[in-house]
């Protein structure tokens, strides 16, 4: 989400999205996106949802998806295969 964006209808906590997030690909590099991510992670009372396991972000796991070129639409579909962010009926 953080490199390429989201675009598609997603739901989280039984609330449905279908706004497009913009990819941060070009504006920061991989130090910053992982300094970011690990924030929200551990902001908001993220950090009481996180297993005990959890490793924070690292900039090397941001460069080993950089360049791929993925679309927000691309992410959707990943998203979708994977079941995350999908309406359970």
């Amino acid at each position: 989400l953080s490199l390429y964006g989201l675009q598609g209808e997603i739901v989280v906590l039984d609330a449905t999205y279908n706004q497009v997030m913009v990819g941060h690909e070009s504006l920061l590099d991989d130090e910053q996106l992982a300094a970011v991510v690990n924030y929200v992670m551990h902001a908001f009372g993220n950090a009481d949802l996180l297993p005990e396991d959890h490793a924070p972000f690292t900039p090397e796991e941001f460069a080993a998806y950089r360049g791929l070129g993925l679309t927000g639409a691309d992410v959707h579909a990943l998203r979708e295969e994977l079941g995350i962010g999908v309406a359970v009926e």
